[in-house]
C-alpha cells in the first residue's frame, strides 16, 4: 500500500461543526442526553462504531481530552 500524501489525507477529513449545539436544546439530564446521542449514532449507518468516543474536561481555559 504506497503512502498518502496530505492531499488525500486532508480529504479524508469531514466537518461536524455544519448543525451546532444549544444549549437550549439540550437536556438538563446529562444521562438522559447521553442516552439520546448513544441512541441517535448506533441507529445511523455513517457511524461505524457508536461507542467510540473521548472525554474532555477543562481546567482552567484549556480543554484536556482524554482517551
Amino acid at each position: 500500500m504506497a503512502a498518502m500524501d496530505r492531499d488525500e489525507i486532508a480529504k479524508m477529513r469531514r466537518s461536524y461543526g455544519e448543525i451546532g449545539l444549544r444549549e437550549s436544546d439540550l437536556n438538563p439530564d446529562p444521562i438522559a442526553q447521553f442516552k439520546l446521542w448513544l441512541k441517535d449514532a448506533a441507529e445511523n449507518a455513517m457511524v461505524v462504531e457508536a461507542n467510540a468516543m473521548v472525554l474532555s474536561t477543562v481546567s482552567g481555559d484549556q480543554p484536556t481530552p482524554l482517551s
